[in-house]
């Protein structure tokens, strides 16, 4: 028998297998050159697994940082610092 999963655990799997679906297409379709990853920890940890091959070709950094509350001008300027360096 299986071990009951979280329903929050659930939801960031499927939110995960969609966003990597997403930026698989994309990458296949050449619309980036590289990829930039910023997410919570385990989140992050979801979709680094779940990445597609083409899209893991242009993954270029990972940075585990929560920013789900940031304000706008304040996302703009770490992921701003993030390209530049």
């Amino acid at each position: 028998m299986d071990p009951p999963t979280d329903p929050h655990e659930q939801k960031a799997v499927i939110f995960a297998r969609e966003i990597c679906k997403l930026l698989e297409a994309a990458a296949n379709r050449h619309e980036f050159d590289s990829l930039i990853l910023v997410a919570p920890g385990h989140f992050l940890g979801l979709l680094n697994s779940r990445l597609g091959g083409e899209a893991k070709k242009r993954l270029t950094m990972s940075q585990t940082k929560d920013l789900t509350h940031a304000s706008l001008p304040d996302l703009e300027r770490y992921v701003g610092e993030l390209v530049l360096d």
